[in-house]
């Protein structure tokens, strides 16, 4: 009995978190690294404040691409970014790779160039409550 209401639990659990929020911002996660999939998890739990719909995930890798990570399309290359924040109306994006990595701090410099929104962690994401997204544009 306990263990089914376990398996219940941890079921509608992921049933919930794959439901988008209605005002959470729109986030692109950049590089499909094991951050990447911490930061899905997080950012789809029920029950967290810092819900956000996460609309894909660019990766340079061509063997991650046209592929899924826990559920979230990689979509591209890094070099598609401006691009789609644009045609995706993000709201900013999150880092999936470790920023001290050679990969981290390529994608850090892009984001600097490109004067993109880039998120530390899942936390400093806006919460709904506090005004919603501000969308941002690529250069």
């Amino acid at each position: 009995l306990v263990l089914g209401v376990r398996m219940g639990y941890v079921l509608l659990r992921e049933l919930f978190g794959m439901v988008p929020p209605r005002n959470g911002p729109r986030v692109m996660i950049l590089g499909a690294g094991a951050e990447a999939a911490a930061l899905i998890r997080q950012l789809r739990d029920p029950l967290s404040p810092r819900r956000a719909k996460v609309c894909g995930i660019l990766d340079d890798d061509p063997g991650k691409q046209q592929r899924r990570l826990n559920g979230v399309p990689i979509l591209g290359p890094l070099t598609e970014l401006p691009a789609l924040v644009n045609a995706m109306q993000i709201s900013g994006c999150l880092l999936g790779v470790s920023p001290h990595s050679p990969k981290g701090r390529e994608i850090l410099e892009l984001c600097r160039q490109q004067q993109l929104t880039l998120y530390g962690d899942a936390h400093a994401l806006p919460a709904p409550e506090e005004g919603g997204p501000v969308h941002v544009r690529a250069a």
